[in-house]
This record gives C-alpha cells, structure tokens and sequence, in this order.
C-alpha cells in the first residue's frame, strides 16, 4: 500500500507527508502546481471529476466501492471542481491518491524518472535505486494476469511502477521496459527509456473502459514515432 509508505516516511523523516514531499521532490522539480490541498486562488483552473454509464455487471462492485453513478447510463460530476474535498482543510496526506497536480508539473516528475533521478541539477534518487525501482520484482511471485488484474497480461510490476515485460501478452504496441501506472479517473502515464520517450494523459472520467482509452493514447503516441 502507497498509503502506509506515505506513514512510514512520515515516521522516519519526522515530517508531514506533504511537508516532506514539498522540500524533497516538489521544490527542487519546480513543480509548483502540485497539491495536496488546493490553494483557493487555483481553484478556477481546478476540473471536476466526472462518471460515465458503468456496465450492469460492475454496477454491484461500484456500489460495494462506494462509487456513485447515474443508472441511465449519462455522464455525471461526481466532485464538483468548487466544491472539492481536495478544496477543504486537509487533515490525511494520503500517499496513493491525495495529490492534484497539472501535465506540466507530473512532465517535470516524470523527466526526472527518465533521466535516472535527477533533472536541471537537481538529484532525487540515485540511478541504482532508479534502476531496483523500474525492475520486475514479481519475477518469482505467480500472479495471474488478466485485463481487470494488476498487473495486467504482458506487464509485471516495479516499486511503485508497472513494467512491460511482454508487448505481444500486452497486446499494444510499445517498448519492453516501459513504466508507468494510471489513476482511477483516468489519468495514466508511461516512460520508455529506449525511446527517450514520456507520454502523459491526463482526464477526469470514472469510467470501466478507461483501459480502453489509454491504450488507444498509447498507440496512437508509438504510430506517431517514425524512425
């Protein structure tokens, strides 16, 4: 659990998970628009978040997940951008979802991922530790793939990343090596060292065929490389 790391460094560093991230990560990556709480003066460049029609045989796991949908299949803002809680006084700096951020600033993250740990001078990892975080460590643990399992066909998983171990199992196009991971409204990314490549795709739809539109980002980005 992302959640109970987020702990651990709260226990170990003897900072907040928000004060901790600000000065070791958000700071020196000049990411300045990445929150756990939003500043109210950004609050008007804030989205709302959004579900669409979920298929009768999940609607009983969308319930179960506490997860609101409108039952004749229309799109609905399931948290109004105005009226968010990440617009309230935050109180659980939650370390696998409690982050808002832009394209711009998670580009300049993922820059650093692609550049082994550091970016415009700035070290944040060294690149073993980056080497140990992007390798399959599921390697001698069975896990069943499937397209609904994480990870999924033709993928393993890293620290804290997905690892394309198999783009034929995957069945996309794509680079062996290529890490990355998606958020549950959507929002997915990917880094390719053996192309120099990053691509980011940022939305705001609870949706069960977002697995669908990522890969159809992801193809359309590797039909777009040429030579």
């Amino acid at each position: 659990s992302t959640d109970v790391c987020g702990y651990l460094v709260e226990i170990l560093s003897g900072q907040s998970l928000d004060e901790f991230l600000s000065t070791r990560i958000f700071k020196p990556l000049n990411m300045v628009d990445t929150h756990f709480q939003l500043p109210k003066n950004k609050i008007p460049r804030f989205t709302s978040n959004y579900i669409n029609n979920i298929p009768k045989k999940f609607r009983k796991l969308a319930k179960v997940l506490g997860i609101s949908f409108n039952p004749d299949g229309k799109l609905m803002a399931i948290d109004h951008a105005d009226s968010s809680e990440f617009t309230e006084n935050i109180t659980f700096f939650s370390g696998g979802g409690g982050l808002v951020s832009t394209t711009k600033d998670y580009l300049q993250f993922c820059k650093m991922i692609l550049n082994k740990g550091a970016l415009n001078g700035a070290r944040i990892l060294g690149p073993k530790t980056m080497e140990l975080i992007t390798e399959d460590h599921l390697k001698f643990i069975p896990h069943e793939g499937g397209p609904l399992s994480l990870p999924n066909n033709g993928t393993s998983f890293g620290l804290g990343f997905s690892v394309v171990k198999n783009n034929a199992a995957k069945e996309i196009i794509g680079s062996v090596g290529t890490h990355g991971w998606g958020g549950a409204a959507g929002t997915f990314f990917g880094i390719d060292p053996k192309e120099d490549l990053i691509f980011i795709l940022m939305i705001q739809l609870v949706d069960f065929n977002n697995l669908k539109i990522s890969n159809t980002f992801q193809t359309m980005v590797y039909q777009s490389i040429v030579e």
